[in-house]
């Protein structure tokens, strides 16, 4: 529903760009005798994509564009903190399951200690994540996604199978655990973590297909919501109480389908971990250049670092005049680019090291920080400012028509003359939209509570047991 909303502002925000162009096209018209009137769209269009429509309008510049820099800023804080977030997840998914292994073909005891193993992979990724044409990963991606969706297959049989020979677990049966029900809702919160991800895939429509976009996307999401269901029940009915937070170490301690799925998993995440950077190198990117910077420079220095991303930094040696182009004999801007990430990188292995033994916590925090703003406050707060917005053009509107006495829409023509309008729109519109406000409002203040209060539980239970 946040998504939604999301999705609303901004085709509101995209509607009025249009317009503005629209009647820049119209001006042309009238300026230009010879003008062709015909292509008033085409030109409109035009213009709208010189003003800005649809060029990196995604979420935090939605945002900077109808609350404020500041909002933006935040926007931007929160994706870097859920994808810095998942790398986290991904060093201590990774040595458990490669310590698991290891105990598991050494009489359960592993010759390698956790951080080793996380050091391991910090020296795998750090060149993988150095790697900037991102279609180099485009076979290992399908690879992964292939050995993930097999590892899912294989964990659902091995619980129907389980279910089926002993039964549902005993300790399955009782729906809410007191001590650690609220690490469900900040698990829950985390798995909003892609919705920075809607507005560039409803951008990369073409504009023909975008009214289905917002059918397609509750279908998607109602699918996925089913698969996750399905797949959580069936687990927690097979291991019950006793599922692991990660639940390939419940699968035993055979070579098949134990062993086999957490090295399917591994290989997965390790090459899909330079694609779960990217965000993050880039937002963070933005922010830095942003400092000292105005918003033309900003986005001027953006969208060349952009590029410089997509060119595998051939054009990091192209600057303006006066600026050192090169640093250490290579382009400026691919050395600090490529130290940017390592930095990033590092942090992230520092955090995994510091809370390998409390992963549960660390998604319900990534997941009530940053999560629960990005898909429960921030949408609501756009969408309420869209609504407010409208209001004040109504009103406007209406001034203006009871000025000129102008005529309502519906109203028939008074043979005295014409009389003022009450309203420049019908009533009915007027109170759908304060009831999206109060909705919005509702929704909103949920969102607030919950990612305050499950925040506030998180860090006081840290160091307890759930």
């Amino acid at each position: 529903h946040g998504a939604m909303r999301l999705i609303q502002a901004w085709q509101w925000v995209q509607e009025k760009k249009f317009e503005k162009a629209k009647r820049k096209a119209l001006t042309l018209e009238d300026d230009d005798s010879s003008y062709d009137s015909n292509s008033d769209d085409d030109i409109a269009e035009k213009n709208a994509e010189s003003d800005g429509v649809d060029e990196h309008s995604g979420f935090a510049d939605l945002t900077g564009e109808l609350i404020g820099s500041s909002a933006r800023r935040f926007v931007q804080w929160s994706v870097i903190g859920v994808q810095l977030g998942c790398l986290v997840l991904y060093f201590i998914f990774v040595t458990e399951n490669v310590y698991s292994v290891l105990a598991q073909t050494n009489d359960g005891h592993s010759p390698v200690k956790k951080v080793p193993i996380m050091f391991a992979m910090l020296c795998i990724e750090v060149p993988l994540c150095l790697v900037r044409d991102l279609k180099v990963y485009a076979p290992f991606n399908s690879v992964a996604n292939f050995l993930i969706g097999s590892s899912l297959i294989i964990i659902t049989w091995v619980s129907v199978a389980r279910i089926s020979a002993q039964g549902p677990a005993p300790s399955s049966t009782a729906l809410v655990t007191d001590s650690s029900w609220y690490l469900f809702v900040g698990s829950s919160l985390f798995a909003f973590e892609g919705i920075p991800c809607v507005l560039p895939i409803a951008e990369s429509l073409s504009p023909k297909d975008r009214p289905r976009f917002l059918t397609v996307y509750v279908v998607t999401i109602l699918v996925i919501g089913a698969v996750y269901l399905s797949y959580s029940i069936v687990a927690y009915l097979s291991f019950g109480a006793e599922v692991n937070i990660i639940v390939t170490l419940n699968l035993g301690d055979n070579i098949f389908p134990a062993a086999a799925v957490r090295c399917m998993y591994v290989v997965a995440v390790i090459f899909t971990f330079p694609l779960q950077l990217f965000p993050a190198s880039l937002e963070l990117d933005s922010v830095l250049c942003g400092i000292g910077r105005s918003k033309a420079g900003a986005r001027k220095a953006v969208a060349e670092d952009r590029a410089n991303v997509r060119d595998g930094g051939a054009a990091a040696g192209e600057g303006s005049a006066g600026v050192d182009k090169t640093l250490f004999g290579a382009p400026r801007g691919l050395v600090l680019g490529d130290g940017l990430r390592m930095c990033v990188i590092f942090f992230a292995w520092c955090a995994a090291v510091a809370g390998r033994d409390s992963l549960d916590r660390i998604v319900a925090l990534v997941g009530c920080t940053c999560g629960a703003p990005l898909a429960l406050v921030l949408p609501y707060l756009l969408h309420s400012e869209v609504l407010r917005r409208e209001n004040r053009s109504a009103i406007r509107h209406a001034a203006q028509a009871r000025k000129a006495g102008a005529r309502g829409p519906g109203e028939e023509e008074d043979p005295e003359g014409p009389r003022p309008r009450q309203l420049a729109e019908a009533p009915e519109k007027t109170a759908e939209r304060y009831r999206n406000l109060c909705l919005n409002a509702f929704l909103l203040g949920i969102g607030a509570a919950a990612c305050l209060g499950v925040t506030g539980i998180v860090l006081y239970t840290w160091n307890d047991e759930a």
